[in-house]
């Protein structure tokens, strides 16, 4: 049997690519999708088993989320690996590929007599990386040694799962801020409002004083509207359905309303202007960054007032979020300080820039510079 040409190596990876870029379109479940990418390299370059793991929030720990072709289970003795550990947690730290063509003698292969009675002559692993940041490793094994076509734009199918690995994170991460909001407030809030519900009755049926019993109703209205409100703030940023109807900013006008609701003791200025013409993918990322950037005004500085603005600027486009409260001193906060990594990641994917402007006692202000030729197609 003939070796593969460059030509038929091409022929295949383009396959790969389209069967991969649809099925991470479609979307899903983050291992089934996962599951269907490792398959569809298995199928398409004839690799004996493909694997992918994603980097756990901890940071440190790469857990096996889909394997196809030879092996299929997750829970063996290469379901997890520390960050530097062995070949594929050396990956992930180096932010490296690693490729040969003689996996029973290379040095960074740690079983060679399996390799030699499995037949596996190649390995290529990548490291799922976004925005320099790894979020996982990709890995396929091989009977047959791979053709250097293969090898130069494996790469690409990488990129495009990590890719959605990263967004995937970024939505699982939400949901369960999300789900600790709700828990966190409106469920006590709603608990509230069933005991002193219970409470007033219990003082109706005992003939107490009807003016105590109408006191205690109006304290378990106000319990009501503030869980309403809390409610109905958690479902603008769960699912922000006037960013479609309304445009940008119909939405952020909507995201400011909801929030002043809450916090009304804080005044909440909007300087928006015009429906500025962006791809939907540039809205949405505009609009969670001043969603995030007005939660943090409100939850940790302690403010007076916050102003939200968007408005053009020498050709392109500036989103700002300030407000008045405590500030902080942005060199000595962690890395993921308030959100700031997502926000600038997301700034990062449809070619902006943010800047963070605080000091302790002075306020904060973030900024989102977006120039129009920049700006990613729909």
């Amino acid at each position: 049997m003939m070796a593969p040409t460059a030509e038929d190596d091409y022929r295949r990876l383009t396959a790969l690519l389209a069967d991969c870029g649809a099925t991470l379109a479609r979307g899903g479940a983050t291992s089934e999708v996962l599951q269907l990418c490792a398959q569809a390299v298995v199928e398409h370059l004839g690799a004996a088993f493909a694997r992918i793991w994603v980097l756990e929030p901890d940071g440190e720990t790469l857990r096996l989320r889909a394997s196809a072709g030879l092996y299929t289970h997750l829970d063996g003795p290469h379901g997890s690996f520390r960050v530097g550990e062995l070949k594929i947690g050396g990956i992930a730290a180096e932010r490296r590929a690693v490729m040969t063509n003689d996996v029973a003698h290379d040095p960074r292969v740690d079983d060679h007599d399996w390799a030699r009675s499995t037949g596996i002559v190649a390995f290529a692993g990548h490291p799922l990386v976004v925005d320099g940041r790894t979020v996982g490793v990709m890995a396929l094994f091989s009977r047959a040694a791979l053709g250097s076509t293969v090898i130069a734009h494996l790469g690409s199918v990488a990129d495009a799962i990590a890719q959605f690995t990263a967004r995937a994170r970024a939505v699982e991460e939400e949901r369960e801020r999300l789900a600790r909001e709700l828990h966190d407030s409106v469920t006590q809030a709603i608990y509230g409002v069933v005991l002193g519900t219970r409470t007033t009755l219990t003082m109706l049926r005992s003939d107490r004083d009807p003016g105590v019993a109408a006191a205690a109703l109006e304290e378990v209205a106000a319990m009501a509207e503030t869980a309403l409100s809390e409610m109905r703030e958690l479902l603008v940023e769960l699912h922000p359905r006037s960013l479609l109807d309304e445009g940008l900013v119909g939405a952020l006008r909507r995201l400011a309303a909801a929030a002043a609701s809450r916090y009304r003791g804080v005044e909440i200025d909007c300087a928006l202007g015009a429906e500025p013409d962006l791809p939907a993918a540039t809205r949405e990322a505009l609009y969670r960054i001043a969603q995030e950037a007005l939660r943090n005004a409100l939850r940790h500085a302690r403010p007076g007032r916050v102003a939200v603005s968007l408005r053009p600027a020498a050709g392109g486009l500036i989103l700002e979020v300030c407000d008045d409260g405590a500030g902080f001193d942005p060199t000595a906060a962690c890395p993921g300080h308030l959100g700031l990594v997502s926000m600038r990641e997301r700034a990062a994917r449809i070619g902006g820039r943010l800047e963070l402007v605080s000091a302790a006692g002075r306020g904060t202000t973030v900024r989102v510079s977006l120039a129009r030729s920049r700006q990613p197609a729909s």
